[in-house]
């Protein structure tokens, strides 16, 4: 198995590719194009598009995916319809001026939940204040964590968003101290980071061991 990030540029975020020979899973596609290219340059069929929340950099990607399989399962916690399906929800309408909005084949993870995808299992768990429906998506298998912006490289997401509850922001970083092990997390936005450098370094989660 393996991971291919498309880094942000201009009003796009961090997406991530989890692919093998044949098949792959894009997490919080944006307006890369590079994505598509690289899917169809590597022949590859999309199994299922995973969002750990719904801002609009987050889906800016999925129409384009969506030209290739309109029925491509689309993965999301419930909390975050409203911004799936509101541009004024997701911020496209104030930030871009027009309304990015999707639907399509939209199914509803929970904490616990288990997706079985390219034979990998991944879990949800939980992460929100963001937006009340972020998610994390832990491959145990891999030891990766797709966070979104949940958790930053010495930093965390903004909490000051309509949809977002900064109330939360204690219970959602303590998952991530509880971890025990070691994990890779590919954030939204910014470079990769361990999970271990994040105990350490980052203000956020000092003082959670």
């Amino acid at each position: 198995m393996k991971i291919k990030a498309f880094f942000e540029s201009g009003d796009s975020s961090n997406s991530y590719l989890l692919y093998n020979e044949k098949e792959c899973v894009v997490i919080d596609p944006s307006e890369d194009k590079k994505e598509i290219e690289f899917i169809s340059d590597n022949n590859l069929k999309i199994k299922a598009i995973l969002l750990t929340h719904a801002h609009y950099d987050h889906i800016l990607g999925i129409k384009g995916l969506q030209d290739i399989d309109k029925d491509i399962p689309i993965y999301l916690n419930h909390n975050d319809l409203t911004l799936l399906q509101d541009g004024r929800n997701n911020l496209s309408y104030f930030t871009l001026g027009k309304n990015v909005t999707v639907d399509g084949n939209i199914n509803f993870v929970k904490e616990g939940d288990i997706l079985t995808l390219l034979d990998e299992r991944i879990e949800v768990i939980d992460t929100p204040y963001h937006t009340m429906g972020s998610v994390t998506y832990k491959i145990e298998n891999l030891k990766v964590l797709f966070v979104g912006d949940s958790l930053f490289h010495l930093s965390i997401g903004r909490s000051d968003f309509p949809h977002s509850d900064p109330s939360l922001i204690e219970s959602t970083l303590k998952k991530f101290q509880d971890l025990k092990e070691n994990y890779t997390i590919y954030s939204g936005h910014g470079e990769i980071s361990e999970l271990e450098i994040e105990k350490e370094h980052n203000p956020y989660l000092l003082g959670g061991n």
